[in-house]
């Protein structure tokens, strides 16, 4: 649902490091097909692919 409303996937980027992509992005791009391809590239190291919690080991605290 949220894919259809217009939400942009960005792994694990940072909200401040989206805001000022989104805010350089829409200084240069019009449409918003571009602007969206643009949103989801990963220019200088800003995205990282998600990492699921099976990655972390679990804490036992007996």
């Amino acid at each position: 649902q949220l894919l259809d409303a217009g939400v942009v996937p960005l792994e694990d980027m940072l909200p401040e490091v989206a805001l000022v992509k989104l805010m350089w992005t829409l200084a240069h791009y019009q449409d918003v097909e571009s602007i969206g391809k643009i949103m989801r590239t990963n220019l200088v190291g800003e995205i990282n692919p998600r990492h699921t919690m099976d990655l972390y080991p679990r804490w036992s605290h007996e």
